[in-house]
């Protein structure tokens, strides 16, 4: 129910991204990694480490961004450094604000299989609040 709206969301924003991973030379799939982000927002997983150790053996997870079953996840620091260069972008920062409020509210927010990280979500807008 969370994925198609969250896609479609995706679809209509992700020009700028796909410009923003081609002059970065981004190897994981854009919407992979903005999926992933998100995940990593809704279960307030701490670090971009244990992030990827749940892509690794979390079905939920891997399928959420989309991973086939038997699918190799993406080596940690090819991991890592896209996230990084992907999160330099103001506007997957924002995209992912603009997710977490349109798809994320009400119900869902208090539903406890979700702890949203806020905070994480802050420090990666707060990477671009000087660019106003």
């Amino acid at each position: 129910m969370l994925r198609p709206q969250i896609e479609e969301l995706l679809e209509v924003s992700s020009e700028p991204l796909q410009q923003w991973a081609r002059e970065h030379q981004i190897q994981v799939p854009v919407p992979a990694l903005m999926l992933a982000l998100l995940l990593q927002l809704l279960y307030s997983l701490p670090s971009e480490k244990q992030l990827y150790e749940q892509l690794n053996y979390n079905l939920l997870f891997r399928w959420f961004v989309g991973l086939e079953l038997n699918q190799r996840v993406w080596t940690f620091a090819v991991f890592v450094r896209d996230i990084g260069e992907l999160l330099d972008s103001p506007h997957a920062a924002k995209l992912l604000e603009r997710i977490v409020s349109e798809v994320f509210c009400g119900d869902l927010m208090h539903m406890p299989e979700f702890s949203l990280n806020f905070a994480l979500l802050h420090t990666w807008l707060s990477r671009h609040s000087k660019h106003k």
